[in-house]
Formats: structure tokens, sequence, C-alpha cells
């Protein structure tokens, strides 16, 4: 098992390359709303529509005003702010994390993180809190709770009194680009927003970088079956048809590593393993377009050589630099995931 990375412990990087295609509408909320009204009140939707992104107080807390804000970040340009759809990394790793504790991890023991770090113990005063103790107890025992651990991390609510201190940041980075940075034509983006009509220089969005759509939605009261009271509500989505580049490394990898990237496409193709909010109902599915693997690495002790070639081609990358590029084989996916099985079963 390895451990925490640092500039002197790195030995050996394995840079992951995906290219995502979007099957279905991927929903991530920024948490803030912008103005949406419609010309007709009544159930035709999408007629003479109004969107204005830099308006967030015209319309709140009316049903039907407002439209929940796709996930984005500000860049300053020059003095002049500018705002830029994006699909988070943390989107990309709270989906792998999520869909790797559930592969590795005993199902009991799921949810022993959240518990430890959500509120203080109730023991007596001097007892260590039972929730950390659970935690400590699987990270002892549980070769999958110890992975998850050193791979993604662990953030827990700590004091300077515990005795044990779980902490501690993963070996896994994670790069995200959507559609290449480039932007859709104004009118193109206006088109492809609503299948409807706009009202005069009524469109007005903080950001062109993506296909995006308004997608209504009202969910169900759960006892009558009708529709709630209040529920309707709007949100943008990045639609299907938008690709996002992934780039993934990991420090200091080992032959257990490169078996989840594997798992990790697989389930991406298959749709099991699927990104962002709303999955139950059939959001966040990718099609996994593109992928390249490269291990930087100086020797391959731990590795099986036969899997792995010399790449003399990236000699001029900076990262070969420091240490040689290896490509894998034809037929790493299914050595790799070979190799996974057998170091996590039972």
């Amino acid at each position: 098992m390895n451990t925490p990375v640092s500039f002197e412990t790195l030995q050996a990087v394995a840079v992951v390359e995906w290219r995502l295609e979007t099957a279905t509408p991927l929903c991530i909320k920024s948490g803030g709303a912008s103005t949406w009204r419609q010309g007709r009140r009544d159930k035709t939707r999408n007629i003479d529509a109004e969107f204005d992104f830099f308006n967030k107080n015209g319309a709140q807390h009316q049903e039907g005003n407002q439209v929940s804000d796709f996930y984005h970040w500000v860049e300053l340009k020059g003095g002049t702010p500018m705002i830029h759809y994006h699909v988070p990394p943390s989107s990309i790793r709270g989906a792998l994390r999520g869909h790797t504790l559930q592969k590795i991890v005993d199902r009991r023991q799921w949810g022993l993180d959240l518990a430890a770090t959500a509120k203080p113990g109730e023991g007596a005063e001097g007892d260590p809190d039972p929730a950390k103790a659970a935690l400590h107890s699987a990270l002892q025992a549980s070769r999958g709770w110890q992975w998850m651990k050193n791979l993604f991390g662990m953030a827990a609510d700590e004091s300077r009194q515990d005795a044990v201190r779980h902490s501690q940041s993963g070996r896994l980075r994670i790069e995200t680009r959507l559609n290449g940075g480039r932007d859709e034509s104004p009118e193109a983006f206006k088109k492809h927003l609503i299948h409807g009509t706009w009202a005069a220089g009524a469109c007005k969005p903080g950001s062109r970088l993506g296909k995006m759509i308004i997608t209504p939605r009202s969910p169900l009261c759960r006892i009558t079956q009708a529709a709630k009271q209040g529920g309707l509500h709007y949100f943008m989505e990045l639609d299907k048809g938008n690709t996002i580049d992934v780039t993934l490394r990991i420090l200091n990898p080992d032959p257990e590593d490169i078996g989840m990237l594997a798992f990790w496409e697989q389930e991406i193709q298959s749709g099991m393993l699927r990104f962002g909010g709303l999955t139950a109902i059939g959001r966040g599915r990718m099609n996994l377009s593109g992928a390249a693997l490269t291990l930087y690495r100086r020797d391959l002790n731990g590795f099986d050589p036969s899997q792995w070639e010399r790449d003399t081609g990236r000699d001029t990358d900076g990262l070969a630099w420091l240490l040689p590029a290896h490509t894998p084989t034809a037929d790493w996916r299914h050595r790799a995931m070979e190799r996974l099985n057998q170091s996590f079963s039972g």
C-alpha cells in the first residue's frame, strides 16, 4: 500500500486522458438561479421566453420564474469578469470515489467516513468518539478502506486531542475541459437552449461554452401521486453531444491503481458509472470515445514487464525528462482487472 506523496517520494506517475461524450444530459447545479420568464402563463411553454443570467434578484420566490444555474467559474480577463460553464473535477472525483467504494468496501462500512465527520461523539468526556473508533477499526482491518484513503484522501473532523488522525491528501489529481474551451455562437447557443421562441433581445447568457438546455421538472407527491404544490422548477443542464476532456494523474501508482482505471472505463461504457446529479432518472451517462494511458516510471518493479512498452516518442514531454514513459499493451485492461479482482477478492 502506498504512502502519502511528496516531491521527495515521487517515483512514478500514471497519466490517463479520457474523452467523454454526454450520452444523456448532465446536471451539475451551482447553487444560484437566474431570471427565467415565459410570455404565456398557460401550459404552453417556451413562447416569448426571457433568460437573464445576470439578473439574480428579479424573479425570486416565484414559481416557474427562475432557472437553476449550471456550475460555472469566473475568470478576470483585463479586469472584466468572464463566466465559463465548467464540469468541476470534484464532480468527476466524487462519482469515481462513490462507485469505487461500493466495489471494494463492505456494504456495512460504506458510511463510516461520513459518520465520523458529521457530529462530535456522544460518549463521556475523554471517551473516544464511537464513529471515529469504527472508522479507525475499518482503516486498520479493511484493505478496501486503506486503498480508498490512500488514493482519494480523507478529510476528518479532528482535534489536537485525537490520538489518531486520519486526514490525508490523496494521490489522485483530476483536470477537466469542456468542449475544448470553444464557445458556441450566440445564435447556436440560443437555438439549442430551448425549443421555442424568444422575446426580442431576451436571451442574456453568462457563458456560451457548451450546448446547454433548460429543463422543467415537477416532482410528484409520494402519497397522492399528484404534482407537488410549488414543485415546478427549471434548471439548466449540459445537453447530450458535448465533450469533456478529463486528465487523471495518479502519483506513485501500483498495479491495483491501473486495474481500477480499467474498471472505471468499463463501468463508464456500460452506463453503471454516471456523473452529476439526478442519475437515478437517467442523467449523467457518458460515452468513452477516447482513452490513453501512459506510465511514467523509472523501472517496472512490481509491474508485469510484458504489459508495458517503452515509449520513446514522449521523450520531449516534460515529465519524461524525469521519468521514462511506458505505454500498455493492447490487452492491458483485461489483465489489470484480473490483478485488481485478486487483490480485493474476499
